[in-house]
């Protein structure tokens, strides 16, 4: 029985479907091929990608270089991560303006392996093969000891996707052959003469019968529908890319679900972007070891849309309790560019000094006076 429900049949595609097995180049593209999965590829990116890159330097020059480092293809591709588990970026130096620049070239993470001490090896060339020091830089996905290359995204959609494709392709096929009409004729003569008619009729327009011979058009029908297979996987790559499927779960809409969906994916960009920055930092660590740089550098990301009202409400706390944050603070927390007052208007500032210790001296006397006076 299990022989005959093999044999061409979705069952088939089920029951071969592998998991474990190391993902080919046509697996990895057959999976990035699917428009559900490069959809939601594309959100989930598009969370961290529409922030500025903020290069914390006083140096413009060297904010000007790395701004060009970072463009936002390479980027794009540093927050693709998560779908392979490790990601590794070849670094190739070029000297700019008597400086050492790195540039970053995308590579086939397979290529590479971590040897018995924990070190990245090359195995582009059918051996293992030492790295040189500031030649390569990797993010990883959620590294564990089950993990040691990260936990890869492709793994677990292969078998989404790959039962879709299979439950498409049996549907296609079954359309194919059962779509049409059924031709069913009834006769009481001779079948064969009728069956005849019944074939010209297909091929042609029209059909000669007698007045007891009939002829009707069944359209077949069929209880399972694979549409709710397709509905289904699309859903679970859905939920495991962008951490929910809000518009699938919630019906007639509801503020309290949206929110925590918000909270979800917000969760989920930050851990992307943590990798990004990672990364990012690292090849800066690197720009500033082979040019003898000592300055700290550091690269982050600052969305405007989302204005950062919590940070500052409780700045404005510690301000009043008599704390006052440092211009470099203000400027890297809030990508501003502020001016010290004392710069605006010196006169003022030393005309304010003076009044100042002049008024600490009265609140000085003050403190020594009783507030209600004894009788």
């Amino acid at each position: 029985m299990k022989e005959h429900l093999l044999q061409n049949t979705l069952i088939a595609e089920l029951l071969n479907t592998p998991y474990q097995k190391p993902l080919s180049k046509k697996d990895i593209t057959m999976i990035m091929g699917d428009l559900i999965v490069s959809q939601c590829n594309i959100s989930r990116k598009a969370h961290i990608e529409k922030k500025e890159v903020i290069i914390s330097t006083k140096n413009e020059k060297y904010k000007e270089i790395l701004k060009s480092v970072f463009h936002a293809s390479i980027l794009s591709q540093i927050l693709e991560t998560y779908l392979y588990g490790i990601n590794v970026f070849e670094i190739n130096w070029e000297r700019k303006q008597g400086l050492l620049v790195p540039s970053l070239v995308g590579r086939d993470f397979q290529e590479f392996k971590f040897d018995n001490e924990g070190k990245l090896v090359f195995l582009g060339n059918g051996y293992e093969e030492a790295i040189p020091p500031f030649k390569v830089v990797y993010g990883i996905y959620n590294q564990s000891f089950r993990a040691p290359y990260g936990e890869s995204a492709l793994r677990h959609l292969y078998f989404s996707v790959n039962v879709k494709n299979a439950g498409l392709d049996f549907w296609i096929r079954f359309l194919e052959r059962f779509g049409e009409p059924w031709a069913v004729a009834k006769t009481q003569d001779d079948p064969n003469t009728l069956a005849l008619e019944v074939s010209n009729m297909l091929n042609g327009s029209t059909a000669v019968i007698d007045k007891d011979e009939e002829i009707e058009l069944i359209q077949p029908s069929a209880k399972s529908d694979f549409k709710n297979l397709i509905n289904y996987c699309d859903s679970q790559i859905n939920r495991f890319i962008l951490g929910g499927n809000l518009t699938g779960e919630v019906i007639g809409g509801s503020l309290a679900a949206a929110q925590a969906h918000n909270e979800i994916r917000s969760e989920i960009a930050l851990s992307d972007e943590r990798i990004l920055c990672y990364v990012c930092n690292r090849v800066i660590s690197y720009f500033k070891a082979l040019n003898g740089i000592s300055e700290e550098i550091t690269f982050s990301l600052f969305n405007e849309d989302e204005p950062k009202n919590e940070l500052a409400t409780r700045d404005k706390i510690i301000y009043e309790m008599g704390y006052q944050p440092t211009q470099e603070y203000i400027e890297k927390t809030y990508n501003l560019k502020t001016t010290p007052l004392t710069e605006l208007n010196p006169k003022d500032s030393t005309k304010k000094e003076g009044e100042n210790n002049k008024d600490s001296k009265l609140v000085k006397n003050s403190l020594k006076d009783n507030l209600i006076p004894f009788k």
